[in-house]
């Protein structure tokens, strides 16, 4: 009888320390963006003329504070940012990019105004960031976010998006 109890406590223990060590971390970094969490696709950009983008494979894969823009290709550049997002209101900024190959010491880059023009194909028309000198941003404004569709709005694009 003794043996069987000696036994069932250090089953406990082992079960109540699992537990401790499971629900401990050293940060919590659970996202927190509701619906905007998660890989979209971007399936249209509408500059006045609606254009079909589904065939590029473009997705955006959002989490925590972070956005990585893809292309449904193997390539040896991956595109990053942070985002702040607030309400209907989204700012995507510090746009950087690095290299697959590129070694540990290697850091990422900003990308300047000058070559923008790599982020077109993702949705962005980015501008200089007067609060960041040197580095791009974008505003959009948030038209439908659900868990299925997000649809985003500059000046000049619409962006639909589809939940991947």
């Amino acid at each position: 009888m003794f043996f069987v109890q000696k036994i069932t406590y250090r089953i406990i223990a082992a079960i109540l320390l699992a537990c401790l060590f499971f629900s401990t971390s050293c940060e919590n970094k659970w996202p927190d963006n509701g619906d905007f969490d998660g890989m979209w696709q971007l399936m249209v950009v509408d500059d006045g003329t609606e254009h079909d983008m589904k065939s590029t494979k473009v997705y955006w894969s959002v989490r925590t504070n972070l956005i990585q823009f893809n292309e449904g290709k193997p390539s040896t550049v991956r595109y990053f940012a942070h985002f702040n997002k607030a309400g209907s209101m989204l700012e995507v900024y510090d746009i950087c990019y690095d290299s697959v190959n590129a070694s540990e010491d290697d850091n990422n880059e900003w990308i300047s105004f000058d070559k923008r023009g790599v982020l077109f194909p993702y949705g962005i028309d980015a501008v200089e960031d007067s609060q960041r000198l040197g580095r791009l941003h974008q505003i959009f404004t948030i038209e439908t976010l659900t868990s299925k569709s997000l649809v985003l709005k500059t000046e000049k694009y619409t962006l639909r998006f589809r939940k991947f």
